[in-house]
């Protein structure tokens, strides 16, 4: 007998807190989802690069293993409450279900269309009042039936929210503003050392999900495209005419003389003397068609 695939729910905790004027939680990240919805109070929240501002019923969601961080420049508190859950597939449901769950339709949904930030949900702050109520009396639910009930009412509203907004996907717009951000790092910090954790910071993702991503928006790995725009750099810089071969390279991001003509080599099919010899030699041409180094972006 096949059973209904399903997701399991479990949570680690639910808060009602304050953060004071200049307070942060500090850019962190962690396993599980965390919607949450504004009480009271201005502040901002960033996640994927993005700063969204804060007020009264707005509704945002730190998604599981993805940097964040929540902020209050304001002279009032800023008011939260939020729910910590973990979603865990499961093929083949148990004979009994002792903790709440989300079918596979309704998860797969909240997984891959929602958005992380939706503007003043005004209704939900008397709601969330209520529900807090209730939570102190502990006569009602039980503390995970409550949180369960919670986390669905958010989820819902999110998603609700989700497919009244315009404009691309969630996943669309969120792998834009991240690849944007890893090739804005590129061009900034080509010329020094490129640290993989580095990058993947600036885009608010671990190192295994941002090579992961990258896969996805380009045929080159990251250290590939890394290469390409490095030996691309180096030959405009080796087409001044006043700059050494070893400079060009250093400049370029490799000042190993012997790794930076091997790289060059492979891509160019040529050493960098010969490149800058064969194009100081040749005839001006105003053709841009003709540079020999058009930098190859990635295709939007």
């Amino acid at each position: 007998m096949k059973h209904t695939p399903f997701y399991h729910v479990s949570y680690s905790v639910t808060r009602h807190i304050a953060l004071k004027r200049g307070e942060s939680n500090r850019r962190h990240k962690h396993a599980f989802y965390e919607p949450c919805i504004v009480l009271s109070g201005t502040g901002e929240f960033e996640q994927y690069g993005i700063t969204h501002a804060l007020r009264e019923g707005d509704l945002f969601i730190g998604d599981a293993d993805t940097y964040h961080e929540i902020r209050n420049f304001s002279s009032t508190a800023l008011e939260l409450y939020f729910v910590c859950f973990y979603l865990t597939w499961h093929a083949d449901k148990p004979r009994v279900v002792r903790q709440p769950s989300l079918d596979q339709g309704r998860a797969n949904e909240f997984l891959q269309t929602h958005h992380v930030y939706v503007p003043a949900q005004s209704h939900m702050v008397s709601l969330f009042e209520h529900a807090m109520k209730v939570m102190r009396s502990k006569s009602i639910y039980s503390k995970d039936r409550f949180y369960h009930e919670v986390t669905l009412l958010l989820i819902g509203e999110i998603l609700a929210a989700s497919t009244s907004m315009t404009g691309s996907s969630p996943t669309e717009y969120r792998d834009q503003v991240q690849k944007n951000r890893i090739l804005d790092y590129l061009e900034k910090h080509l010329h020094e050392t490129i640290r993989m954790a580095d990058l993947a910071l600036t885009c608010g993702l671990s190192e295994r999900t941002m090579r992961r991503r990258w896969r996805t928006w380009s045929r080159r790995t990251l250290s590939e495209e890394i290469a390409h725009r490095r030996v691309e750099r180096a030959s405009q810089l080796l087409l001044l005419g006043d700059i050494s071969i070893a400079e060009a390279g250093h400049l370029a991001g490799m000042p190993d003389p012997a790794y930076f003509s091997r790289v060059f080599k492979k891509l160019k099919k040529c050493t960098p003397r010969e490149f800058r010899r064969q194009y100081l030699n040749a005839s001006p041409s105003t053709d841009s068609q003709q540079l020999p180094f058009a930098v190859d972006y990635l295709e939007s």
